[in-house]
């Protein structure tokens, strides 16, 4: 997870410094989605799955749920604006997080809850 955090870091300073700072709308939003899918589902399935192998249960897996699968923090729409990068594509994230943490938190508890990890 580090190193994909690292290389993502490495490939948007690289972008910016060569001025791609806006992207077309559709790349934007495939993008969008790529971006919530990978930091809503699959980081936490990956995340929670190692942290039920070591042991964890309960209020501890809770905690891993909302550290990792939580949604996008508004202030990265103001971050990517003042930066002058792709403000849009920030809102978006912003946007689309927001209204699939509703499902995906509670898919995450009920399948905890039914294999009683929870």
């Amino acid at each position: 997870i580090l190193i994909g955090l690292v290389i993502g870091a490495i490939a948007g300073i690289i972008l910016a410094a060569n001025g791609i700072t806006a992207l077309p709308a559709w790349l934007s939003m495939l993008g969008t989605i790529f971006t919530r899918l990978l930091k809503m589902i699959i980081i936490p399935v990956i995340v929670l799955g190692a942290a039920v192998m070591i042991g964890y249960r309960g209020d501890e897996l809770v905690t891993l749920l909302v550290l990792f699968g939580g949604p996008a923090a508004i202030s990265s729409y103001t971050m990517a604006a003042q930066m002058g990068l792709d403000g849009d594509l920030a809102s978006q994230c912003v946007v689309i997080s927001t209204i699939a943490v509703v499902v995906t938190m509670f898919l995450f508890v009920m399948s905890f809850s039914a294999l009683g990890l929870l």
